[in-house]
């Protein structure tokens, strides 16, 4: 759910909430929210969006091939930030592109205290490879 207009020039993210999750699959790492979380999106232009998670979204926190867990957990402090992305690329909400969900991602790593380094080391992965993810969801959104 979005309230608020897109906006174009992200300013800043923030989490009010505490993200909450219980194991849903052992195998493959997908956790299920137990309540639900928000992400507010400030525009340069002192607008505000509030991105609200429902409880019982499923989310493998961010989506790291196996090989690099141990340098990028999918549930290390970029875990809220992840969440959201996640969201983002599942409900493709109208007016929301790939790239500003990249971005609120990037902004929401920043607001965790991920270094400069490591956040744009994920998010340039995110951009060269989340393509896959994200046309695949918009075929099955379309078929529906």
């Amino acid at each position: 759910m979005l309230y608020g207009k897109y906006l174009t020039e992200i300013d800043s993210v923030y989490f009010p909430d505490v993200l909450r999750v219980e194991r849903v699959k052992k195998k493959i790492e997908i956790w299920k929210l137990t309540n639900f979380f928000t992400c507010i999106v400030a525009g340069k232009d002192g607008e505000e969006n509030y991105h609200i998670i429902p409880e019982g979204f499923e989310s493998d926190g961010a989506s790291v091939p196996r090989i690099f867990w141990s340098i990028y957990p999918p549930w290390g402090v970029y875990a809220e930030a992840a969440v959201v992305h996640d969201f983002h690329y599942r409900a493709q909400v109208r007016g929301l592109t790939r790239a500003m969900a990249d971005k609120i991602f990037l902004f929401g790593m920043k607001e965790l205290g991920v270094s400069f380094k490591n956040r744009y080391i994920i998010y340039y992965a995110v951009r060269l490879f989340g393509w896959k993810f994200w046309s695949k969801i918009k075929k099955q959104n379309n078929s529906k």
